[in-house]
């Protein structure tokens, strides 16, 4: 059977920038990125994504999370990167800063 990875990995990142302001969605994400990856049988994200498990809840909590960062495993965990404007609108209807 096809899957559309890409355009899942799209999706959870997309999730993923959208969920940091929220500890409980922030863990979720960072859950369905890691079953993706086992899915994958992708050994650097399922490792990526168990040491992000532990930390989103409380990066969310606390305020500190790298705004924009897409969560996945090629990029440092703690690095901001933009974000994209409709994510922006969204995240400003919600009442949640952009930083």
């Amino acid at each position: 059977m096809f899957k559309d990875f890409d355009r899942c990995w799209s999706l959870l990142e997309d999730a993923h920038v959208l969920s940091q302001p929220w500890a409980w969605r922030h863990v979720r994400v960072h859950g369905s990125m890691f079953v993706t990856a086992i899915v994958q049988r992708d050994v650097r994200e399922v490792r990526g994504q168990l040491s992000r498990i532990a930390v989103a809840g409380p990066g969310s909590m606390s305020g500190r999370y790298p705004t924009g960062n897409t969560g996945r495993a090629r990029v440092p965990a703690t690095q901001p990167m933009p974000i994209r404007s409709d994510l922006v609108e969204i995240l400003e209807r919600s009442g949640q800063r952009t930083k």
